[in-house]
């Protein structure tokens, strides 16, 4: 998994941020697996930058046949209800779907519900 920060001038002296976050999934790292490490890092992102966090971008690269199970585990984190969801509630969040040559499958936004 590889986890990268953008930022980008909100304003005269702040700053609004961004996050991409791509990972795997594959018999050695099981979709389980790899959306508690992306739930961590989405968490540790909150706490270090607040209501300043804007976007989040999750990448998948992944056979087909789990994209639909990729898609149901990241609308459940998402939609988790925990202590940030005043930033959960306003941040724009996308999905990229690549098959396992790296090829864009399908592209999405995910709302909270």
């Amino acid at each position: 998994m590889k986890v990268m920060e953008a930022s980008k001038r909100s304003g005269l002296f702040s700053k609004s941020y961004a996050l991409a976050i791509v990972t795997i999934i594959d018999e050695n790292h099981p979709i389980e697996s790899e959306i508690r490490h992306v739930n961590e890092a989405m968490i540790n992102w909150f706490k270090s930058r607040g209501a300043k966090c804007i976007t989040l971008m999750l990448t998948y690269t992944a056979a087909s046949e789990l994209h639909d199970a990729i898609i149901e585990q990241s609308t459940l984190l998402v939609n988790q209800d925990f202590e940030f969801n005043s930033i959960l509630n306003v941040l724009e969040v996308s999905i990229a779907l690549l098959d396992a040559n790296g090829k864009l499958v399908k592209e999405l936004e995910l709302k909270r519900q």
